[in-house]
């Protein structure tokens, strides 16, 4: 009898097991489905079904969950759901238990929720892509057996669907509760091209957890982030990889990369033509952050002149310009600079900007 339970209790945990690595503790992905909507202005408040659960605790099925919709965006903390939600719409949503009760989830895996059938906006992702996701989910919290579910996401893992690659790369460690097995085939995964960009960011997060300093400042992952910006990037893509770049720029100590290899993805990416111009002027972004933690260094000042004395198009210089008005601190050896440069830079955009920095008055070093 005893032998009976133990098994029964093994089973359980198993599955248990299962159930994570599909989807984090207490987030669920559903279908469901609006059955009222209030008409209260400005917006819209929506009760919805729950139809079928993807990944979670298939017990909600049947339950309601509420949501607010409109066709613009609201103020405030408040999350709006767009469009204005209409009685019979289907649509895919994660979800969490709160202690006051089922609450709606707006953000996980790159992708804002929910997605709506046949009614989302331009911006949200295909809703057969998220469709896909969402059966590919569905297939692992129904495996059982802990070792099969790393086996399939291992070979999710290079779908052509980014929202399944990054899915599968960061449940991973959780089913195989970071196994050497898995470890290394991560660590593999690094090299692999044919995994989607959006997998590939996804992998940095998970080697940072997985390894802390020795990934961080690594030569492969060097590597990594030198192959987003060398290659060319569709618009989604780029953004994906310029907001990677501008985080870790935030955080140097724990995420970041040195001064030196920063700047250099800064330099690499201005200059990277097959990069949308709007991802390139974003390195403003970067830089700022890598002047007010080290302004008292030149790097950031010279990478910054650089930039803006290159024949880089236009809005792309006059927007690092703007730089040494707002940020740099301007000693008497930087205003000298600054003055040649603004000698010989051309646009004369540009020209007017320096023009402000110079007669600006002198800013404290912000070391």
């Amino acid at each position: 009898m005893l032998s009976v339970i133990c098994f029964l209790v093994s089973v359980a945990a198993e599955s248990q097991v299962s159930r994570r690595a599909a989807m984090p503790d207490g987030i669920h992905l559903v279908r469901a489905a609006v059955v009222e909507a209030d008409e209260a202005a400005p917006h819209v408040r929506n009760t919805l079904l729950i139809k079928h659960v993807y990944g979670g605790d298939t017990d909600l099925n049947g339950q309601r969950f509420s949501a607010k919709s409109a066709d613009e965006t609201g103020q405030g903390n408040e999350y709006i759901v767009i469009p204005r939600l209409r009685i019979g719409d289907q649509g895919i949503w994660l979800i969490k238990t709160t202690p006051e009760g089922l609450r709606t989830q707006n953000y996980y895996n790159y992708m804002r929720w929910p997605a709506i059938e046949l009614r989302s906006p331009d911006w949200a992702p295909p809703y057969r892509a998220v469709e896909a996701f969402a059966d590919a989910v569905e297939r692992v919290s129904r495996i059982d057996e802990p070792n099969e579910s790393a086996t399939v996401l291992k070979n999710l893992v290079i779908e052509d669907n980014p929202y399944i690659s990054s899915w599968a790369i960061s449940r991973l460690p959780e089913v195989s509760q970071a196994s050497g097995e898995v470890v290394d085939f991560l660590n593999r995964l690094v090299d692999n091209v044919d995994v989607p960009v959006q997998g590939q960011v996804e992998l940095d997060r998970v080697q940072l957890s997985l390894h802390g300093p020795r990934w961080q400042r690594s030569k492969a992952r060097r590597g990594l982030f030198d192959r987003w910006f060398t290659a060319a990037q569709r618009e989604r893509e780029a953004s994906l990889v310029v907001s990677r770049l501008d985080e870790v720029a935030q955080h140097p100590e724990t995420i970041g990369f040195s001064q030196e290899d920063l700047l250099k993805f800064v330099g690499v990416l201005a200059r990277n033509e097959g990069f949308p111009l709007s991802e390139r002027q974003r390195i403003r972004f970067v830089l700022m952050w890598s002047v007010r933690r080290y302004d008292g260094d030149q790097q950031p000042f010279e990478t910054t002149a650089d930039i803006v004395a290159s024949d880089l198009p236009e809005q792309v210089r006059l927007d690092v310009a703007w730089l040494f008005l707002k940020e740099f601190a301007l000693n008497e050896e930087r205003r000298k600079i600054l003055s040649r440069l603004r000698d010989t830079v051309s646009g004369d955009a540009v020209t007017a900007v320096l023009d402000k920095a110079l007669a600006a008055p002198s800013k404290k070093d912000r070391r």
